[in-house]
């Protein structure tokens, strides 16, 4: 089984709004984010999930990663899934 990042989970109609707001966190602009969205389930299907951001920074101010717990629910029952963390170092998709 091969390793997939947030983005290839993250279904193509959230992938931007979920960008633009990693890049408001990367610049300064948020410290936290929560969004509703769906991910695309290894069979191919979409998950409802609800993701929770937040960034721990250094002395200086930079990002050094993100934590993200996640829910993930699939009506009607809800699934809790364990939270990740990534380092900003990670991140491919800046757009700015």
């Amino acid at each position: 089984m091969t390793a997939k990042t947030w983005q290839e989970l993250t279904a193509p109609d959230y992938l931007e709004a979920d960008l633009n707001k990693v890049n408001d966190v990367l610049d300064g602009r948020l410290e936290s984010y929560r969004m509703v969205k769906q991910y695309v389930h290894a069979d191919g299907q979409s998950i409802w999930g609800d993701l929770s951001v937040r960034c721990i920074r250094d002395e200086r101010g930079r990002v050094e990663y993100f934590q993200s717990p996640r829910s993930l629910t699939s009506p009607p029952k809800r699934k809790p899934m364990s939270g990740i963390a990534f380092s900003p170092k990670s991140f491919s998709g800046r757009t700015s």
